[in-house]
């Protein structure tokens, strides 16, 4: 039979021994729990980091399209430079055609040729600029050339596709006659009704240069120019009558 002490002491033995096992259950366990949470659950979380990071770069670059519409307008613009000679014939729709000449920085009228049942008037004429209208009862066409950065820019307005607030009628051709006017060194045509005379047309003979002085309101001057030789021919309106003035040198 054992002694009381050797009961004691084989008891507690085996509560250290169970101690020792649950403590090492405990670490296995623990270990265990580690190893399932650093491998798998990692990987995952990867996976789901490749996946998120392609669908933001697919979000980031796609391509948003947008379709822009161009409105069709009656002015034109080109940069062709006329002719130093003869000069550039210029189309003007279908309301007629303007003849410009360059010398230069300077821009003359050599012709202004209205259509059928279309009158001219040359608005503007200067060194650097020119503006002729074209009229057909309330139709109206405009021609501009100006000389911008050494080049002739050439403009044509339709105000025909304009909308218009008024019935106003510009450019009546009633009571306008029709002159023209021959030299040695060209013919000058022009338009007079009133006080008013206006340049038409400026044609040179073979030969000889353009060159318009005025070409209206109340004087139209040209002179044509071959070497030494000259032609002035100049058509003003004076109490309501042209008086025509041709030089030949």
């Amino acid at each position: 039979m054992k002694s009381p002490f050797r009961r004691v002491a084989d008891g507690a033995a085996g509560a250290i021994f169970a101690i020792v096992l649950l403590a090492c259950g405990a670490a296995y366990a623990a270990t265990s729990s580690f190893d399932d949470r650093d491998t798998p659950a990692t990987d995952d979380r990867l996976v789901a980091g490749v996946d998120d990071s392609s669908t933001s770069t697919t979000s980031s670059t796609s391509t948003t399209s947008s379709t822009s519409t161009t409105s069709s307008t009656s002015t034109t613009s080109s940069t062709i430079a006329p002719s130093t000679t003869g000069g550039t014939t210029y189309a003007v729709l279908d309301a007629g055609a303007v003849t410009v000449a360059r010398d230069g920085a300077i821009l003359r009228i050599t012709a202004a040729t209205p259509a059928a049942s279309w009158i001219v008037r040359v608005e503007r004429d200067n060194a650097r600029e020119i503006e002729v209208s074209f009229l057909s009862g309330s139709a109206r066409v405009d021609f501009n050339a100006e000389l911008e950065d050494n080049e002739v820019r050439i403009r044509v307005r339709d105000r025909r596709t304009e909308s218009r607030s008024s019935t106003s009628t510009p450019g009546s051709d009633d009571g306008a006659a029709v002159r023209t006017v021959q030299g040695n060194g060209g013919r000058v045509t022009v338009r007079h009704i009133g006080s008013t005379v206006m340049l038409v047309a400026a044609a040179p003979t073979a030969g000889y240069a353009t060159d318009v002085r005025s070409s209206g309101s109340d004087k139209v001057e040209v002179r044509f120019t071959s070497g030494d030789r000259e032609t002035r021919i100049e058509i003003e309106s004076k109490d309501g009558q042209l008086r025509e003035r041709v030089e030949n040198r």
